[in-house]
């Protein structure tokens, strides 16, 4: 009697499908019996479940694209695996029956799938010849044929990367590894290429939004520096104009002035485009009265996260500028600023501290603030300092349009937005000691 397989027939879903599978995967009731999960390593889960009484591999979950795939059905058929995938050239000793169930990807019996490695799992998969396990024809006793069990080699989608086979040697597993490996490697490679062309199709780039956010005492100390810190500003503001003229093709940059005392947190400007701004004038910067730095930090920042959310590539690049310690906040905390400004690094944005009559550099790490300078408290002292900013920004801006044109001219793949906040990071510490080295 001819063997009939399987009533399903084995599908391909699309990415979308395959992410909405692993988001229902995801629930609870697949960490429960009949199932279980597994780590396999490389962000690799397999979902295991009870069938027949034994555990199978149904799913394979890869957490790093958000994706999940059927590996096996409930009725016991390799979905990834067809007969294109088995080299008949080593069963040349088993019967027709034997090859309809490997065809077919009968998997009633012990099929494992290993640990990933490099993005490669080893898989073993038992076929018994007649279809009976430990049954003779009257279905008592041991029957005589043995057991065959191929082994192949998958990737991260389940699927083979070289043909299933019946080894005679342990050792040839070593070769066929060496072998997927070198196939997975290439793919992921071919996979990069494609995703670089797909974005040079469209001809349009997506442009880093620059957020340029200086927030200036104008506590009464200041009065002293008055015509530093508005001549300063104007310096940093004629960069970011020069800016965005130079790397216009790949760079939005838009300015926040936000300058405080204890009367009133000032903004001068607001998230507005660099070509509409103009320079500080004296009467737009009247120093009076106290210090509430942490409560000028807390909304502005606040304030500006809760503006760049959901934006594909932002970047916000934070100057802090003050002569005296913070003495008046009424609604944030030195612990609560510190918070919020190590959850900002982490979402990509650069902090710089500039301060006078006080250790900058223990005042910024007081914030979890990296970069710090300290100014004389000086008409000279301070020009310099807010010099050197303008100096480091240009130097930023010339890092994120190196690093957008290799994007654009196929040297790099698109990098994801956890990817990008890191290089950010990066490219802002990396400008801020090479202004430090070079002054």
């Amino acid at each position: 009697m001819k063997f009939n397989l399987f009533e399903k027939k084995k599908e391909t879903f699309s990415e979308s499908q395959s992410k909405e599978l692993y988001v229902r995967l995801c629930n609870e009731t697949y960490s429960q019996y009949p199932y279980s999960k597994k780590d396999k390593g490389n962000d690799m889960g397999l979902i295991q479940q009870v069938i027949g009484e034994y555990w199978k591999p149904r799913f394979l979950l890869d957490h790093k694209t958000k994706c999940a795939y059927e590996f096996m059905s409930e009725w016991e058929c390799l979905m990834t695996v067809t007969g294109s995938d088995v080299d008949f050239s080593t069963l040349n000793d088993v019967s027709e029956e034997f090859r309809e169930r490997a065809r077919g990807g009968y998997a009633h019996y012990p099929t494992m799938i290993g640990a990933y490695s490099e993005n490669v799992a080893e898989v073993s998969w038992q076929i018994n010849p007649d279809g009976m396990y430990f049954m003779d024809e009257d279905g008592f006793g041991m029957t005589s044929d043995e057991e065959v069990t191929l082994y192949g080699y998958i990737d991260r989608t389940g699927k083979p990367l070289i043909k299933f086979r019946k080894i005679k040697d342990f050792k040839e597993l070593h070769t066929m590894r060496e072998e997927a490996e070198k196939i997975a490697s290439n793919n992921r490679q071919t996979t990069k290429k494609q995703e670089i062309m797909e974005v040079t199709d469209k001809k349009e780039i997506q442009k880093t939004q620059v957020f340029n956010v200086i927030i200036l005492d104008r506590s009464g100390s200041m009065n002293h520096i008055r015509r530093a810190a508005v001549d300063g500003f104007n310096e940093t503001l004629a960069g970011i104009k020069k800016a965005q003229e130079k790397f216009a093709e790949t760079q939005d940059h838009f300015v926040s002035l936000v300058t405080f005392c204890g009367c009133e947190t000032k903004h001068v400007f607001d998230k507005t485009p660099a070509s509409a701004t103009h320079p500080l004038a004296m009467e737009d910067y009247m120093p009076c009265c106290n210090t509430p730095l942490y409560d000028a930090m807390g909304f502005t920042l606040t304030a500006m996260r809760k503006h760049v959310q959901g934006m594909e590539d932002a970047i916000v690049v934070v100057t802090i500028i003050t002569d005296g310690m913070e003495n008046s906040s009424k609604e944030y905390t030195r612990i609560s600023i510190k918070k919020l400004v190590e959850q900002l690094r982490g979402e990509g944005w650069t902090f710089t501290y500039m301060g006078a009559n006080q250790s900058s550099e223990e005042v910024a790490a007081a914030l979890s603030i990296r970069n710090s300078r300290n100014f004389e408290y000086s008409e000279e002292g301070t020009f310099s300092t807010m010099q050197k900013d303008s100096n480091t920004r240009m130097n930023l801006f010339g890092k994120l349009w190196n690093m957008k044109k290799a994007e654009m001219n196929n040297c790099e793949a698109p990098m994801s937005a956890e990817e990008r906040h890191i290089r950010y990071n990066i490219m802002a510490d990396e400008a801020f000691d090479e202004e430090e080295r070079n002054s």
